[in-house]
């Protein structure tokens, strides 16, 4: 399943990859496109032997315009998994550029990097800050981690104020949507739907982290 929806900058007046001219899966007007892939993961094994769920989104952007746009995230808060009582941390954090998952796949010994880098995730530089060019696009990749003991994040993306995308939550997704409704218009934020493994029935937890901003050069 894929999260699409599209900034229109008419209308609302580490780990970033780029490539010209990259074609949105639908283009009906000039804009700022964000497309949120499938989560993913594995089950990760910390150097203590302890088990915690890695998963991982990748959110493309867009940049249609005939002007340059600002992107800006930063994850450096503390983030506590929700719906627990005994205020349990979540490691959230952006994918560095040499650890996206493609490079993954076609390079094995990478492997044993991102074992490295999520046994450090806690220490992870997570401000990321980059003009984007006329018909440029970025790929970032968001990283979670979270206690096997606790709810899994079974979905998330990228998502801003007022932007129409297609139904994405499992359960959450007016309650997400209403949130970021309030936020500012150039805002973004990572909304997360929480669920107990292989009980998708009992997705009662969701978090929504305010992590970044769209911007515009004065003209």
């Amino acid at each position: 399943m894929k999260n699409y929806f599209i900034l229109f900058y008419l209308l609302v007046t580490s780990s970033c990859t780029y490539s010209q001219q990259e074609t949105h899966w639908t283009k009906k007007d000039i804009g700022l496109y964000i497309e949120n892939g499938e989560r993913q993961g594995f089950q990760y094994f910390d150097s203590a032997g302890n088990e915690f769920g890695y998963r991982y989104v990748t959110a493309t952007i867009y940049n249609d315009t005939i002007i340059p746009v600002r992107i800006e995230i930063d994850l450096t808060k503390q983030y506590f998994q929700p719906c627990s009582t005994d205020s349990v941390k979540m490691n959230v954090f952006l994918l560095p550029r040499a650890l996206t998952p493609e490079r993954i796949q076609k390079d094995a010994s990478m492997s044993e990097a991102l074992k490295h880098f999520l046994d450090t995730a806690n220490k992870a530089t997570n401000l990321f800050g980059k003009f984007l060019q006329p018909l440029e696009t970025c790929v970032i990749t968001f990283g979670v981690l979270t206690s096997i003991n606790h709810k899994d994040p079974v979905q998330f993306g990228l998502i801003s104020k007022g932007h129409e995308y297609e139904y994405f939550y499992y359960v959450h997704d007016n309650e997400i949507k209403q949130i970021a409704a309030k936020q500012n218009p150039f805002a973004l934020s990572l909304g997360i739907e929480f669920t107990a493994v292989k009980n998708l029935e009992n997705a009662d937890c969701f978090l929504v982290i305010p992590c970044g901003q769209i911007s515009f050069p004065k003209q």
